[in-house]
This record gives structure tokens, sequence and C-alpha cells, in this order.
């Protein structure tokens, strides 16, 4: 489907219409099963979610805005603050007046005491935090231990970061370093490595780059998918996640791992396919207008790069490819409307921790690949809930005649 297609269906598209019958039912016997171990389970949790993020949220706008205006402050960070907005507009408790962003009324406290729709936020708030306990402790039976399940409760951990957020500066976290390894393992394991294996063997490169490989869970991934791929470097600048890379790989003939930066260096090999997955956040505008320069000088006449990552602002995309596509849309997009304020709280988080750089959005991302001579030709949705993205871009003179990016299921 072209997106010249797709901006065209989104523009006729109707207004949505809520949840379906069929999905309120769904999540009515998710809840009614507890916390046994059925895939009905990790719906209960992602209905929670969104109440649960909007709790976090509402306890910011105390401490921040405690009039209910959410005008930037003095001093505050505006990228920072516009996230923040744009984070409470997903859970649906700003309103927008002449004067600007304001706490939308039925979350206000008054003389009647907490309102019922923030009652509701704090249960919601109440239970998944208990959950996640419970999964911390091993109290929580088998279902907690489930994969997916598992994820949500982790990845609702990360989300509690933002109650530390600061509008006037990054905050250091309080987890680990190799936090995000373990999530971000989870996740590729999950979700995105058989789309990701789909999509290799359709482009069938001989050689591959991955910058920021990582632990190496990519390149394992290639060099089991692809019987004729014979070369395949990572580049990791971490020391010790670099030898994780190494160990992972060192079955894999051809496979090598090389610790540093994807710098500034002259061009000395080319591939046909390179790979950036959930990295470029850490990155400044100016650095990664060198990562995608020196990737576009580093790859092959026809080749493709490939960036994985997820989007805050996509949803035009997303809605129309899963009417489209989905065999399920009702229930796809519920689940996407969870998914994108999942993705807004990480962008926020991209923005308020100290390990991050920037957030990344679609149309400034296509924009900083145009500027260093790349198009984007697809995007291909990472993993079955919509929620990361695979975006691949070509040579501006390969990629003649296209007048714009297509969009394409590979997640079946």
């Amino acid at each position: 489907m072209r997106y010249a297609q797709i901006q065209r269906r989104r523009a006729q598209a109707a207004p949505p219409s809520g949840r379906p019958a069929s999905v309120r039912l769904l999540v009515r016997a998710a809840h009614a099963l507890g916390t046994r171990s059925t895939p009905l389970l990790a719906l209960s949790v992602l209905d929670a979610l969104p109440g649960y993020v909007r709790h976090v949220v509402l306890g910011l706008v105390d401490r921040h805005f405690p009039d209910g205006d959410l005008s930037p402050r003095p001093g505050a960070d505006l990228p920072t603050h516009h996230d923040f907005v744009s984070l409470a507009r997903a859970v649906d408790v700003v309103r927008d007046g002449p004067a600007g962003p304001a706490l939308d009324a039925a979350y206000r406290r008054g003389a009647g005491g907490t309102s019922p729709l923030r009652r509701r936020a704090a249960a919601d708030h109440a239970r998944v935090r208990d959950l996640v306990e419970r999964a911390r402790t091993g109290a929580g039976g088998r279902g907690l231990r489930r994969d997916d399940v598992r994820y949500l409760l982790v990845l609702a951990g990360y989300v509690a970061e933002l109650e530390r957020m600061s509008f006037t500066g990054r905050v250091a976290p309080s987890f680990p370093a190799d936090f995000y390894s373990d999530l971000g393992a989870l996740a590729f394991d999950l979700y995105t490595r058989r789309p990701f294996e789909r999509l290799l063997r359709r482009l069938q490169p001989r050689t591959l780059l991955d910058v920021g490989c990582g632990e190496g869970r990519h390149l394992g991934a290639a060099a089991r998918a692809l019987p004729g791929l014979r070369r395949a470097v990572g580049v990791e600048r971490q020391p010790h996640v670099a030898e994780s890379a190494r160990r992972r790989v060192a079955a894999h003939p051809g496979v090598e791992v090389v610790e540093g930066t994807f710098g500034d260096e002259p061009v000395v090999e080319t591939f046909d396919v390179a790979l950036s997955s959930f990295m470029v956040f850490y990155l400044t505008a100016e650095q990664r207008a060198r990562l995608y320069a020196r990737v576009r000088d580093s790859l092959n006449p026809g080749g493709t790069f490939v960036l994985g990552q997820y989007f805050p602002d996509v949803e035009h995309m997303q809605e129309v490819l899963v009417r489209d596509r989905s065999p399920l849309p009702g229930l796809q997009l519920a689940l996407c409307a969870v998914g994108n304020v999942l993705v807004r709280a990480e962008a926020l988080l991209n923005r308020t921790l100290s390990d991050f750089a920037s957030v990344a959005y679609w149309q400034e991302t296509v924009d900083e690949l145009a500027a260093a001579g790349l198009v984007v030709d697809e995007v291909l949705p990472a993993d079955s809930m919509y929620y990361s993205w695979f975006v691949l871009a070509r040579r501006a003179e390969d990629v003649r005649g296209t007048a714009a990016p297509v969009l394409e299921e590979v997640t079946a």
C-alpha cells in the first residue's frame, strides 16, 4: 500500500467509535479469570495499563501544575513539556482551551473529594503495582511468569520512573545498567525476532552491518535465518556489551563484533543491508545526521538501511494498516490504543532519563534520512502489536520514480 493511499484513507476514515462489544466481552472474561495462566491474562493487564499511566500523569500534574494550568513554567525544558502534555492527552486528562492545555474538570480535586475518574485510575495503578510486586517476589504463580505478562509488568515498572521526572533537566534512572538489555531481550524474543527473520529472508543480504548491535541478538538471528550470509559486522560502543555479543555469535563464521563507535572514519567496506535497532534515541540530532550519512555511504548499490524504532506519532499509518490487514481490526485497534499510550510514555522517558539524548519522531526521522541521501521506501510493523516499526530506506539514486513510502505487513 502506497503512503499517499494511506494518507487518503486516513483523511476519509470515520472517527473511531470506541471499543466494540466483542472487545469489552473479552476484557470482562480476562478480568474474571484473575491471574490464571491463560493468554487472556495479558489482556487484563493491558486493560489496566492506561489507568496506571493516567494515575502517574495525574500525580505529576498535582506536583508540578497544582492549579491545573499545564502551560510551561519558567525554566522548563520545552521539548520535555511538549512530550508530557502529549502523554497527558493520550490518557485523556487534558483539554485545550483559549489559555492553553489544562487539566480536565473531571479530574480536578474538589470539595467533594477525589473524583470517580481519579479513583478508577488509582485502582488500576494499585492493581498493576501489586502485580509488579508479586511478579518480582515470585508470589504471583505461573500466570505472572508468562513471558507476555512479564514483559508488560517490567514495562510498567519502567514507566514508574516518570514519577521522578523533572521539567528542567534529566534524572538518573533508578535501575541497574543491564535493565535495558534485559527488557530488549524479552521484547526481541517475544515480539520482533520472527518479523525480523522474515524481513531478512525477503531481502536476502549476503553482507550485513549492525550499528549499535547490543548483545548481538539481531546478528545471531541473521546468521541463523540466512544460509547465504557471507559476512556480518556488528558495531557496539560499550566494551562489556560487545564482549557479550561476541560470545553470542561465536559459533557463526563470518560474524564479527567491533568495539567502538560508527564514527567519521572513511568507509572501507560496504554492505547489502545496514541495520540500526532501537538506538537512535541515544544520539543527538547532529550524531544522527552523521550516522545516516555514514550508513548511506556504507550501502552497496540497491542496498537497504533497516531502522528499527518506535515512534509516538504514527497513528495515521497504524490505523489504516490495521483496518486494511488485520482479521480482527476492532481488537487490534483496542490493543494499539494501549500500545500508543505506552509508546508516548517511553518517548517521555527518552526525554527524561539521563541515559538518552533525544526522542525519535516520524516526520523528523524521514527528513533526517532524506538529508543524508536516504529515501524511506517501506514501513513494516516490527511486532504483532504495531508498537514498533522497521523503516526501510534506500539510497536516493536507487529509488528513482518512487513517489512515497510503502506500508507492508510482515507480521502475519
